[in-house]
């Protein structure tokens, strides 16, 4: 049987807006975040990305034990007016998901990538050596090293986060 009391009514008006007041706030709140976080999530879409792969090198350490080395390549342009020494880089998968991040070394010997030229980066990003295939054992050491083989394969492009400058300061006497 329903209450027609009206201070019943009003009781429950005022429970009502109060919860719909608390609950819009909550709400706008939870959409800011939510679209918060989503743009954090892709802020490297906006950087500049390049073509890059990390490959398996073979060498052999100061024993004659064989090493292994994943180094991450990628070209780049330079568009600025200073000399490119070096580059930070988000390695990406194909979706453009981060996978990881390293720095590289740019140009050749001792060059600098030089203004409005393009140029190799390059750096070792895991080195695995000839103690660990002594301690493990040949099928050991080659699972290990085809798994991160198989994990590096992944990235298929890099986005540039940093670049270092190298600053030619004139000689004083």
């Amino acid at each position: 049987m329903p209450i027609t009391s009206l201070s019943y009514h009003s009781a429950n008006w005022a429970k009502k807006n109060q919860f719909s007041r608390l609950c819009r706030p909550l709400l706008v709140t939870g959409l800011f975040l939510l679209t918060t976080i989503s743009a954090m999530a892709n802020t490297h879409s906006y950087m500049t990305t390049t073509p890059c792969d990390i490959r398996l090198v073979f060498g052999s350490d100061s024993l004659g034990m064989p090493t292994i080395a994943y180094k991450l390549s990628l070209q780049i342009r330079n568009n600025t007016a200073r000399d490119i020494a070096g580059v930070s880089v988000y390695w990406l998968d194909g979706d453009s998901a981060i996978i990881g991040n390293s720095a590289a070394i740019c140009g050749l010997k001792d060059v600098a990538v030089g203004p409005s030229e393009s140029g190799p980066c390059e750096t070792i990003v895991q080195q695995v050596g000839g103690a660990l295939l002594q301690r493990l054992g040949q099928a050991s050491w080659t699972k290990i090293i085809n798994h991160q083989l198989a994990n590096f394969h992944k990235v298929e492009q890099c986005a540039i986060i940093g670049y270092n400058y190298r600053d030619h300061k004139p000689d004083t006497y």
